[in-house]
């Protein structure tokens, strides 16, 4: 039991930034499509 701990304990971090790391590709493929949506109606 106290290794399961440890071992979450390691992959939070991980995990915590695969989530940071999402939400940046998130935002950078919204901001394209967006880009595109205006040259292709600008």
């Amino acid at each position: 039991m106290r290794d399961l701990a440890a071992e979450k304990r390691e992959f939070f971090p991980l995990f915590k930034c695969f989530f940071i790391g999402f939400q940046i590709i998130a935002f950078f493929f919204v901001g394209i499509t967006c880009v595109k949506n205006l040259s292709l109606f600008g």
